[in-house]
């Protein structure tokens, strides 16, 4: 059986009473942050993945149950159900999941629900996603802003690659491979670039584009965008707050005076 799981739309309210929710691919970057932060905000998790990892062990130090191997007994008593486009509709926990009436969500419904919580900032583009939103992780805890993140990486200096704190602030790594970086409400965006990718779910260039200018409109604040790249650039006159950074005069900040030194590069 094939295909994508047919997903219900759910609103959670991750503020108040505790919920159950079960994770399949658990282990996985996205959704052993999503995991962490669930139970960080008092909701009881569980999971399942294929095989054991580093990161499955960290997750069940901090009291999450996971189980390795998919069967219908690994729901236990979960509320909600919370899956990747990865699974298939025939996985065993996604069909006890249905037989039970229990709703089967996307991670896009998960981080709508988590970045509602925080003044979310995006950080999306076809490459250096993770880097930029570890520096602006990093930036915003040197500030001693005490920033939420979720980073498809563990990050040098942050502790691992997610972490729930009291600050206003949650930086997230938005991934525009299955749309679900239009997910949650963001109060300021990043796009490091524009490029022909994941055009099996987009379709045509012009769709990954207008994804992308959505994305920008859809921010309630700056969006960050790269002058120098010819596929962000379409995003200057899409009537989105656009703040442009390059090398070229034209930039609203015009990056000059590179240099190198020990341990990267630097410009004014």
């Amino acid at each position: 059986m094939g295909g994508a799981v047919p997903f219900d739309r759910v609103e959670l309210d991750l503020l108040g009473e505790p919920l159950r929710i079960h994770l399949l691919g658990i282990g996985g970057a996205g959704m052993s942050a999503i995991a962490e932060v669930l139970r960080s905000l008092g909701h009881v998790v569980s999971g399942s993945d294929r095989a054991d990892s580093p990161a499955v062990q960290a997750l069940r130090s901090h009291g999450i149950r996971v189980e390795i191997g998919h069967a219908a007994q690994n729901l236990g008593d979960a509320q909600f159900v919370g899956v990747s486009t990865a699974v298939k509709p025939d996985n065993p926990e996604v069909v006890a999941a249905r037989s039970a009436g229990l709703a089967v969500m996307h991670r896009f419904d998960l981080l709508k629900a988590i970045g509602a919580t925080r003044s979310t900032l995006s950080v999306s583009g076809t490459h250096g996603k993770t880097t930029t939103s570890a520096l602006l992780a990093l930036a915003l805890d040197a500030a001693d802003a005490d920033p939420s993140f979720i980073i498809g990486s563990s990050v040098v200096g942050l502790g691992g690659g997610s972490r729930w704190s009291d600050g206003p602030w949650l930086v997230l790594e938005a991934d525009e491979s299955d749309s679900t970086f239009l997910a949650p409400p963001r109060r300021g965006g990043i796009v490091t670039n524009i490029e022909p990718d994941h055009l099996d779910h987009h379709g045509t260039w012009d769709d990954l584009v207008a994804a992308f200018t959505a994305f920008a409109t859809g921010t309630d604040g700056p969006v960050i965008v790269c002058a120098d790249d010819p596929g962000s650039a379409l995003l200057i006159g899409s009537g989105a707050n656009v703040v442009t950074y390059g090398t070229v005069d034209t930039a609203d900040v015009v990056i000059s005076g590179e240099r190198s030194r020990d341990g990267g590069t630097a410009w004014t």
